[in-house]
């Protein structure tokens, strides 16, 4: 009698007796697809190991979770010695709570083509999955980020198809010994890692042929650097051939935009804007305002100059009440007093500058490469990242220290009332919130 239907036989034994599901004994449980488990439970755990297959043909196993039995669920956690050994299987896929793939679990699987496995934590025996000659896929996607235990043999033994390697999102470290041992068809490594995956230098010893080693594009200067990755295969570059930037003018009449038009992903080129007669270069629509600027190119990118016709200034000898958005293209001089009820949106540090005098004055603060102003009962200021503002009450107390970032800066005040930038370094402006 083989040694597989000796487990079989063994297993045939143990089921004759009368069992509870809650039983803290354990016993052996037939599932409806012909796998065989062996399940124990007491108050606090129930597990269940794999202990063989009773039908014949079976070609997809996906190992559940659970399994149940008696109203009871059974956590799988082990694939038995043997177990699959000398069946019909095609396809595998493990899941994570499976800790332990046992003694020639799938040894001699002649139809075997692809395994997937997930794991947190997981002990592979020798010879495993030795003696698939039909294997060609390998799916490893473990979320243990300290490395993985396996066997000093290799489970691959004999796997002379086994030509491609996929290493999952979850995977973090594959600091393994000889585990891909004479893996002499292995040729592509694929790794969809969105970290770097450390390896030791034994990882893949005597994998024989030429190895490709793709990478996730952000990636590959990492794994390029790499001595241990490096001494396998060839790094390949998994980033796209290259990418277009598409440079437009919103009004070709009044100005031209033109840059690279193809270039290599990654790559930094430089993008320009030039206003036609006296027009204005107010900025670009992604809000930038250099020119000529820099762009990283990682996608297909879509840019566009935003000019606008030169006016003369405007001089305003009236009071005016804003009770809504205005937008400033162009210079306006305000000689009287200016109420502002919603906000005024500066557009250019060099071409909208708001000149005004009175008691509710707002400084010009262009030649400082700054902007102030009242925003919704609010100070807002824009400027270069990191420059500390403070805000004082008319009395000089000191109410808020902030630094600018990129975005404009909203500093929030109690009250109505006349308040005290100063910007940066400079010197101290005025404004006054009307809440």
């Amino acid at each position: 009698m083989t040694r597989k239907a000796l487990a079989l036989f063994a297993l045939a034994i143990a089921t004759m007796g009368v069992v509870s599901a809650q039983s803290t004994v354990p016993f052996n449980y037939t599932h409806s697809d012909g796998v065989v488990y062996n399940c124990s439970g007491n108050m606090t755990a129930h597990t269940a190991f794999i202990n063989g297959v009773t039908l014949n043909g079976i070609t997809n196993v996906v190992v559940p979770d659970t399994v149940v039995y008696g109203g009871a669920g059974y956590r799988v956690v082990e694939i038995g010695y043997g177990a699959f050994s000398g069946e019909t299987v095609e396809n595998v896929t493990i899941p994570s709570g499976v800790v332990e793939i046992g003694y020639e679990a799938f040894y001699d699987c002649a139809d075997l083509q692809s395994v997937t496995l997930n794991c947190d934590s997981l002990y592979i025996w020798d010879e495993a999955f030795s003696t698939c000659p039909r294997l060609k896929v390998f799916n490893f996607n473990c979320r243990v980020s300290d490395g993985y235990l396996f066997s000093d043999y290799t489970p691959f033994n004999s796997c002379d198809s086994l030509a491609t390697l996929n290493l999952g999102p979850n995977v973090r470290t594959l600091l393994l010994d000889e585990i891909f041992d004479e893996l002499t068809a292995l040729s592509a490594i694929n790794i969809g890692s969105p970290v770097f995956v450390a390896i030791n230098s034994n990882f893949f010893w005597h994998h024989g042929t030429p190895l490709t080693i793709n990478v996730p594009c952000s990636l590959y200067s990492t794994y390029s650097s790499d001595a241990t990755w490096s001494a396998l295969g060839t790094i390949a570059n998994s980033c796209p051939s290259g990418y277009s930037i598409t440079v437009l003018s919103n009004n070709n009449s009044l100005g031209t935009a033109w840059g690279t038009d193809t270039v290599t992903a990654g790559d930094t080129v430089r993008i320009y804007a030039t206003p036609a007669g006296g027009n204005i270069f107010q900025g670009w629509d992604d809000s930038v305002s250099a020119n000529p600027r820099l762009v990283r190119v990682d996608s297909n990118i879509t840019i566009t100059a935003i000019f606008a016709l030169q006016t003369p200034p405007v001089t305003l000898h009236d009071t005016i009440y804003l009770h809504d958005s205005i937008l400033l293209h162009d210079t306006i001089y305000l000689n009287d007093t200016l109420y502002l009820y919603d906000t005024i949106f500066l557009h250019d540090t060099i071409h909208d500058t708001v000149y005004i005098s009175g008691p509710d004055a707002i400084t010009d603060a262009k030649g400082e490469q700054f902007k102030l102003y009242a925003s919704a009962g609010d100070i807002v200021v824009e400027g270069p990242a990191n420059e500390m503002i403070r805000v004082y009450d008319v009395a000089g107390r000191l109410l808020q220290v902030k630094p600018l970032t990129a975005a404009p800066l909203r500093v929030h005040v109690p009250k109505s009332g006349t308040y005290i930038v100063q910007l940066g370094g400079s010197h101290a402006h005025k404004i006054v919130i009307k809440k």
